[in-house]
């Protein structure tokens, strides 16, 4: 995909500013970069990588030992993707299970408080389930074009 690097770039800040923590546990993934035996490597990689091995006295690079190697823009917006439908569907999973919880027949409103405050927070968790059931068959169905285009270009 041409634009993939551009894309995730936006998306990802998109992402930071409503689910934070997802978007530093996908920055963190693709910061890690991804591994792969020293076979596997592009010849001025492993050219490369000696030279800096040799540098620090360290020998050479064996068949099947490991490198780790940046990902490219489309790995990274595959990554960035696959996160998200994971996150719609945990999301719409949660909920789901609370309702099972929930729907013995009491009242599906669920109340929260914290200690010493006054202030609680009700939600109606089957209108809750139904609504973010609703958002993940969106995410899903926005996002599984484009990990099939990613697909068709790996």
């Amino acid at each position: 995909m041409d634009e993939s690097g551009e894309v995730y770039a936006t998306a990802i800040r998109r992402l930071d500013e409503v689910f934070p923590e997802v978007a530093r546990q996908v920055r963190d993934e693709v910061e890690r970069g991804r591994a792969v035996r020293a076979s596997k490597l592009a010849a001025s990689d492993i050219a490369e990588r000696e030279g800096r091995m040799k540098d620090a006295n360290a020998g050479k690079i064996g068949v099947e030992d490991v490198a780790v190697v940046p990902y490219t823009d489309d790995e990274q917006l595959r990554i960035l993707v696959e996160a998200l439908t994971s996150l719609a569907s945990t999301m719409a999973s949660a909920r789901r299970s609370l309702v099972g919880l929930v729907g013995d027949g009491r009242d599906s409103v669920v109340e929260f408080a914290g200690p010493g405050v006054d202030d609680m927070t009700m939600i109606d968790v089957a209108t809750e389930a139904r609504s973010v059931g609703a958002a993940q068959l969106i995410v899903i169905g926005q996002l599984t074009p484009v990990l099939a285009e990613l697909e068709s270009d790996a």
